[in-house]
């Protein structure tokens, strides 16, 4: 009975140390200038609204308009608020926002996280993943400058925080789904019979229960999220290009090469097998976002997941004036937690779900 009231006792105590929590805290601001500085300018979007961006798998927590008894969902991502505001003319546009997902805890994952979140109007995708590098060895700079500075007079971590690092000072990797599947597992992602994806699965012991034998997608996702992923971005960041069409998000896609496969014009982010962030070149059809919310209801009933209707909003705002641009979502627990070398995005959070 004893160590149940020592442990209630410190419960009110925050997951991370305060000495961490301020360097987050620098951390951000400067994250912010870096923005401002690049033509940017800071945005606040609704976090509870009655319409969600398109997502097959997160599971958004829902609550009721007491009034009109209509669905409100809390937000995985600002996107479709930051995409309106791009069709108002807002040019480019970046958030701090918090974000909700039902059912992600643990060492990388927290329902309610924080997302930095950025849209850039009639750029390249080839441009804003340079950006992002940019961004991302800034961020990574003064995250050792802030910890040799502030380490010498700082007392109160209850975690010491480790070493850390620079990023190498070659270019980060950039390397296509393809051919990531290639060098990890010894297949052609992008034509490979899906039988021949459920037998590398079951050979490396990653067979998912449930997952269906025609699910082409799933089998991928399995082998990329459990074979692929964490040995990514050791050696230098890795950028993972050209994913196939099917999971294109909201993406626009293209074909590989002249009547080759489509792919979509989207990447990630990885370092140290983490996944960091998500860019898009932005699709800007109306017609195609409407066909891609039919793919995705079927997807969350067929995976038993509430239904989530179409967000007409943003239909109309691709329908009015939505321009060509790119754009990135950014977990910015994940970053916080790499920059500054702790093992988990708990050691960076005022008081993660544990302690919420």
């Amino acid at each position: 009975m004893e160590r149940t009231t020592d442990v209630l006792a410190d419960d009110y105590l925050p997951s991370a140390s305060m000495s961490l929590l301020k360097l987050r805290s620098s951390l951000m601001a400067a994250a912010r200038q870096f923005f401002l500085q690049a033509g940017y300018w800071e945005v606040t979007t609704p976090i509870l609204s009655s319409e969600m961006v398109l997502d097959s798998w997160s599971d958004p927590f829902i609550t009721t308009d007491a009034v009109t008894e209509r669905p409100l969902f809390l937000q995985t991502s600002p996107e479709a608020h930051m995409k309106r505001l791009l069709a108002a003319g807002s040019g480019p546009i970046f958030q701090f926002s918090r974000g909700f997902r039902k059912g992600d805890f643990g060492p990388r994952h927290n329902p309610e996280f924080t997302l930095l979140e950025w849209y850039f109007p009639e750029g390249e995708l080839t441009d804003q993943i340079q950006f992002v590098e940019n961004f991302i060895r800034l961020f990574f700079s003064e995250a050792t400058r802030l910890r040799i500075q502030t380490a010498p007079r700082t007392h109160d971590f209850s975690r010491p925080v480790s070493s850390g690092r620079l990023l190498p000072s070659t270019a980060f990797e950039r390397l296509t789904y393809s051919a990531a599947f290639e060098r990890f597992l010894g297949l052609a992602a992008l034509d490979v019979p899906v039988a021949e994806l459920i037998a590398k699965a079951r050979q490396l012991q990653l067979d998912l229960p449930g997952l269906d034998e025609d699910d082409r997608d799933g089998w991928l996702n399995d082998l990329l999220v459990n074979a692929i992923e964490p040995r990514l971005g050791f050696d230098r960041p890795v950028v993972l290009m050209d994913y196939p069409a099917s999971q294109a998000g909201l993406a626009t896609t293209r074909p590989l090469y002249p009547a080759g496969p489509e792919v979509a014009n989207r990447f990630e982010l990885y370092i140290d097998g983490v996944e960091l962030c998500n860019g898009y070149h932005e699709l800007t059809d109306p017609v195609e976002l409407a066909h891609r919310a039919q793919t995705h209801a079927r997807l969350r009933e067929k995976a038993g997941l509430p239904p989530i209707n179409p967000p007409q909003r943003l239909m109309s705002a691709m329908a009015a004036n939505f321009p060509s641009a790119t754009g990135v979502s950014l977990g910015f627990d994940r970053l916080v937690m790499l920059a500054l070398g702790t093992s988990t995005i708990a050691d960076v959070m005022s008081f993660a779900w544990d302690r919420a």
